[in-house]
């Protein structure tokens, strides 16, 4: 087994409390070991089932072995950098959400080259878990009432 699919296995849900079939299922896909558990820690309290790729090779691997509702992608990434993994992602599966991250600001030569693949959201660092959190459940079900909206209905 290579070490692509034991990390796979690691962050799956069974044994959980949870049913794994109805849970949303996120690949984050970030070389920074701490940006990447923070989004997962988040991810994770609000019942969102996560798998973690550190490089774009990785994740690209991750992704062809799992179905993902939604893509968390860092722009600077090891081995295959934000904007060719997300080429990747859109040459198999055209209608997934990805969300790009990244600690550039979201400058025009950053960001023209993504323009074409259809990104929902770029969020540039440092950003709020809670902004994850909510544009993730946003582009997954965008239906989904937000906290905002759920304070005002108290």
């Amino acid at each position: 087994m290579s070490g692509a699919q034991l990390i796979l296995f690691e962050n799956d849900c069974r044994g959980s409390a949870f049913d794994c079939e109805n849970l949303m299922r996120i690949l984050i896909v970030d070389d920074n070991t701490t940006t990447a558990d923070v989004v997962r820690f988040n991810l994770e309290r609000n019942n969102i089932s996560v798998v973690v790729a550190h490089d774009g090779i990785k994740a690209w691997l991750f992704f062809q072995a799992e179905k993902f509702d939604c893509v968390i992608v860092d722009h600077t990434l090891p081995g295959m950098n934000g904007h060719q993994l997300c080429e990747k992602i859109r040459s198999v599966n055209p209608d997934v959400p990805l969300i790009l991250l990244t600690g550039r600001t979201l400058e025009r030569a950053v960001m023209e080259p993504y323009e074409r693949l259809n990104i929902y959201k770029a969020i540039p660092k440092p950003f709020s878990p809670r902004e994850i959190v909510a544009v993730v459940q946003e582009c997954v079900k965008p239906d989904a009432p937000s906290d905002e909206d759920a304070d005002q209905q108290t």
